[in-house]
């Protein structure tokens, strides 16, 4: 499996995150702050 990793968890760093989980890649999402609720909801799906 591919592996990827994103580093930010903003809009586009979750948005970058779906669709690479889309095309079938692992993805690492990585921020220096927390990442918001509603993000790790969708990225956990």
């Amino acid at each position: 499996m591919k592996r990827l990793v994103i580093l930010g968890s903003g809009e586009s760093g979750v948005g970058a995150a779906i669709l690479a989980q889309q095309k079938g890649f692992d993805v690492f999402v990585s921020d220096r702050g927390e990442i918001k609720e509603e993000y790790k909801k969708v990225l956990l799906e």
